[in-house]
């Protein structure tokens, strides 16, 4: 994905970044923190709001489970990308 390029380059290299990697990996970095903040204040007050309005409606609520952290150098498509 988009977020996972750079950090590959930066780890997969043997020579220090470019420039423009480590810019890019921060702004993959700013993206990221800045979408977790709102994925956050939808958990802490939209499905609060939502299930109110369900419960209103004879509904059942909606819950959030929370995330489950991926072993250390598992990819998103559950391949590894540790050495061999």
């Amino acid at each position: 994905g988009t977020f996972d390029g750079p950090l590959n380059v930066l780890q997969d290299a043997d020579e220090p970044p470019t420039a423009a990697v480590v810019a890019a990996a921060r702004e993959r970095l700013a993206a990221y923190d800045a979408l977790k903040r709102r994925w956050e204040a939808v958990q802490k007050v939209g499905v609060s709001a939502l299930n109110a309005k369900l419960k209103a409606a004879g509904l059942t609520d909606v819950v959030v489970k929370p995330a489950v952290k991926p072993a250390r150098g598992a990819t998103p498509d559950g391949g590894d990308n540790e050495p061999a």
